[in-house]
């Protein structure tokens, strides 16, 4: 082998992940299923090919070993420049040191590297990742803080790897846990974190030698260093093999591209015609050369097209995947007690719901039942800084917090209704760019920014302190839909409700000049009177009448009639807020409060202390909450009267839920005026469990706690849905590959086509993950490997509740499972039956009213059927009260005089409803 062309191979072997066959998790272990027919494209195939290639193109040896230098040389140079540890970095090398990006004549345009990519680290295993040894052993790798002398050196910032704690004892044992301190801390660029692995495993094992003499030291010893072996490498221990899973899931795979057969081909393109092909050679001498490179060009399109195809499948799978939409694992209910009862409409009487996902997955398989319905959308994404950063990229830790909330933002503009806002709180390490991102994803919006003084004792910095931060609004264009903010009563100010200055005479508002009655005695308005006809004149401005009445007109002190400043309702509305003074002439006027102002863009009050309303309200309510500062409840809150004061009906969503600030909010928000907004709230944390839940509990139970225990007893009733999705991660967990699906028996050409686009879709079609329509048979027991906490169980998936999400149904009424038996004539209800029917009613977004009966079935399908008739006639279910029912497993329903478009397949429709998504 040429070392050229061993540095061709060597160059796309980390693209196909082929040097990774000791790792198998996420896309690893999907890699590791087709490794065999990898290797052999890239060892065998793509050289035979460059080999015939050029014995049919080069007349002589010694111009087709000339060629073939120069072919593999060009072929490394173009794919190895794109590709970045797991990831295609979208840059289009206009010349050395030089990019072009795509614009097309925008007056602002906003560029980032990773723009035309999905962001997809949504595991948390970042900070913290454990496993088991054994029954009853546990290791942690725990990420602490870097130095700040390292942390603050921003040229080695660029390569940020791990390593042990520079401490004593990073190591600890505490109740057969074993827990390892970790920092990811910056190195010069040609550190390696394979090296460090080796250094950190070597300080682990010592470190635990001289502590060797301690049982528990000896027992922990022992379970590390237990081989745990791969073909590659013979001698692999478990601290081995676990240590190179927690440094690559951080170092590796951050983004999916959305179009890189597309990107690679326009690339190819451009590469050929700038850097292969020298147009100025025409015309001159060199002119003869001119044949050999398009000698080369032949060459090198044939050999790059046939692997950009490969890599665009192995890509647009990985695509397939995150963009699938999830099913639900489980999902519960969580019921004050005055409300446990059968439920008429359990989706309207529902006020809260929970989910436990990565936000992205939550918003694209909920989008059926709620796009173009919700109110206002609070978010408060992590602000990228030291302290609450994502994990990213080396070098690209701007851009991919840019590409973690742009497909986020695009995809929550379509769930707001057309009165619907959005608010996004932000600090200043991104809000510049966030800015931007918002103009570009709610174009249609008018977008304001108001800074909040969230921490008035400031955060030091270089130069300054900073107090505040920022949160943008995005408001339909040219509407008025921010509300007036509510003034404390001990701050109002009273004016005359008689109106004056320019145009206040009652020439300009006839219908505000009208008599307003009060009682001299009480100082209280009774009534307003109408207004009168233009002939009329009041004699002055108070008029006496019988029983202590007072007539009360707006006409000044100098006789001039003028208008009132609020319409006869409104002064009927706020009578109860207005003063009754009287002037030095003797007479009475009336005086209202301004209880209300527009809302200002800097808002300073210690309500918004972040410190004071935030974390100490949060450890108030749970003692052990994790949060270091979680946003005050009162500039939510605020933030939601803004918008949805006067709206007490409004669905609210916060898709970075964290605490579940925006939830209790909502809640707080509720209890005061009596409203009836609903929330929903997405957050991944496995604080979802220990925090988000229970503060939404602990919330409706009670408006005050100290210690963890509640001080009031103002609970109010209420019930939220909490659920858990299937995740990214469990997905790639579920796909497995059964060559026997493949298309056999192909010619060469054919194979190769086939290897090369289709092999992946084909052969893994009947993967649980991809919905396997054959297992709907019995839908009660369909399974998934999931992954929570680091330990995976085969367990139960929820395609009932699953479904319902798809089709955006609103579940009106959902029915417990209940089994049959069958005597070939009835049905009749028997614990562990054979039969098991289970059933949902409710209405689509047009109001069609839906019927959905699941069943288990068996080989015996007209038996089957005979059951699903015997069970609608027992259940006395009449087709001509829906418009659609959808039944699993084909049946005969359909046939007795109703349109097959009236009964539909479960089957087909969820899969065609699970894959239905938008590119982003």
């Amino acid at each position: 082998m040429s070392i050229k062309r061993e540095k061709f191979i060597n160059t796309l072997k980390p693209m196909f992940e082929a040097d990774k066959a000791e790792l198998d998790f996420g896309v690893y272990k999907i890699i590791n299923q087709k490794r065999e027919q990898i290797n052999d494209f890239l060892d065998n195939k793509l050289s035979k090919d460059i080999e015939q290639q050029l014995s049919d193109l080069c007349s002589n040896e010694e111009e087709k070993i000339n060629t073939e230098e120069k072919v593999y040389s060009h072929l490394t140079n173009f794919f190895g420049r794109y590709y970045d540890e797991g990831d295609f970095i979208s840059k289009r090398r206009y010349k050395e040191g030089v990019y072009a990006i795509p614009y097309e004549g925008e007056e602002v345009k906003l560029y980032w590297a990773n723009h035309d990519q999905y962001y997809i680290k949504s595991a948390e295993n970042f900070k913290d990742y454990s496993f088991k040894l054994g029954e009853s052993k546990k290791v942690n790798f725990k990420l602490v803080e870097a130095a700040p002398e390292i942390n603050n050196n921003k040229a080695l910032d660029e390569n940020k790897l791990f390593v042990l704690k520079e401490c004593d004892n990073f190591i600890s044992i505490d109740n057969n846990e074993m827990t390892i301190n970790f920092e990811y801390v910056g190195f010069p660029k040609t550190t390696k974190q394979d090296k460090l692995n080796k250094e950190t495993l070597d300080k682990i094992i010592k470190f635990i030698e001289s502590k060797i003499s301690q049982e528990e030291y000896r027992e922990f010893y022992t379970a590390l260093r237990a081989l745990d072996p791969t073909p590659k490498n013979k001698k692999r221990t478990v601290l081995e093999k676990e240590l190179a899973i927690y440094t690559s899931k951080n170092s590796f795979d951050y983004f999916i591209h959305k179009d890189l057969g597309g990107f690679l081909r326009r690339e190819l393109d451009f590469y050929i015609k700038n850097e292969v092909l020298f147009i100025d050679d025409i015309g001159t001498e060199n002119e003869k050369y001119l044949m050999d490179y398009v000698n080369q060009v032949k060459i090198i399109k044939c050999i790059a097209n046939k692997i950009i195809k490969f890599l665009e499948q192995i890509e647009n799978f990985q695509k397939k995947l995150w963009l699938k939409k999830k099913f639900v694992v489980e999902s519960n209910y969580c019921i004050t007690l005055d409300r446990i009862a059968r439920f008429d409409n359990l989706d309207e009487e529902t006020n809260g719901l929970l989910i436990h996902s990565d936000n992205f997955q939550a918003l694209n398989t909920i989008e059926n039942k709620y796009n173009n319905s919700i109110d206002m959308i609070y978010i408060d994404p992590p602000y990228n800084t030291d302290s609450n950063e994502i994990i990213y990229k080396n070098n690209y830790k701007h851009s991919s917090f840019l590409s973690l909330i742009n497909d986020r933002l695009n995809k929550s503009n379509k769930f707001l209704s057309d009165e619907g806002s959005m608010c996004c709180a932000i600090d200043k390490a991104e809000q510049k760019e966030l800015g931007l991102l918002i103009q570009q994803n709610f174009a249609d919006k008018d977008i304001h920014c108001i800074t909040v003084i969230h921490n008035p004792r400031g955060i030091q910095g270089k130069n300054f302190s900073y107090t505040h931060e920022y949160v943008y609004y995005a408001i339909p264009k040219d509407k008025d839909i921010v509300l007036e903010q509510i003034i404390p009563q001990d701050e109002w100010k009273y004016d005359n409700l008689r109106n004056w200055g320019g145009e206040s005479e009652r020439k300009y508002g006839k219908t505000l000049f009208y008599p307003i009655y009060i009682n001299s005695l009480t100082n209280e308005i009774i009534d307003v009177g109408d207004s009168p006809n233009d002939e009329y004149h009041p004699k002055n401005s108070n008029i006496y009448m019988d029983n202590n009445i007072v007539e009360v007109w707006p006409i000044d002190a100098n006789g001039i009639e003028r208008k009132w400043r609020y319409s006869k309702n409104k002064t009927l509305e706020d009578k109860e807020y207005m003063m009754i003074k009287t002037g030095s002439d003797g007479s009475l006027n009336i005086h209202a409060p301004k209880r209300t102002q527009r809302y200002k863009t800097m808002w300073n009050d210690s309500k918004y202390d972040a410190s004071v309303y935030g974390k100490k309200m949060l450890t108030s309510m749970l003692p052990k909450s994790p949060f270091s500062f979680p946003k005050s409840l009162y500039t939510v809150k605020e933030s939601l009267e803004s918008i949805t004061l006067n709206n007490r009906n409004a669905k609210i969503m916060d898709f970075f839920g964290g605490s579940g600030t925006t939830g209790h909010a909502t809640i707080q928000l509720n209890r005061e005026d009596k409203g009836s907004r609903k929330y929903i709230l997405v957050e991944m944390g496995e604080y979802f469990n220990i925090v988000t839940k229970p503060r939404i509990q602990k919330a409706i139970y009670s408006s005050q706690w100290k210690n963890g225990k509640p001080v009031d007893r103002d609970g109010i009733s209420h019930m939220f849905k909490y659920m858990n999705l299937e995740q990214y991660e469990d997905t790639l967990n579920n796909i497995v590959f059964d060559e026997n699906k493949g298309i056999k028996n192909l010619n060469e050409r054919l194979q190769e086509e086939y290897t090369l686009s289709y092999m992946l879709d084909m052969e893994s079609k009947d993967s649980n993950a991809l919905l396997n329509i054959n297992k709907l048979t019995n839908p009660f027991e369909y399974k998934l490997n999931i992954e929570r906490n680091n330990e995976t169980n085969y367990r139960n998936i929820d395609l009932v509740e699953t479904f319902n999400y798809l089709l955006g149904l609103h579940v009106e009424q959902i029915s417990a499972k209940e089994s049959y038996n069958y005597d070939g004539e009835t049905i009749e209800k028997y614990d562990g039956g054979q039969y098991i029917f289970k059933r949902v009613e409710g209405k689509l977004r047009d109001n069609k009213k839906v019927l959905i009966v699941w069943r288990n079935l068996t080989d015996d399908i007209k038996t089957d059927n005979d059951v699903l008739n015997a069970y609608f006639d027992k259940k006395d279910i009449t087709l001509d009260e829906y418009d659609y029912v959808y039944i699993n497993g084909d049946n005969t329903i359909a046939i007795n005089n109703y349109s097959n478009d009236k009964v539909k397949l479960i089957d087909e429709e969820f899969k065609t409803l699970m894959f239905d998504v938008d590119n982003i």
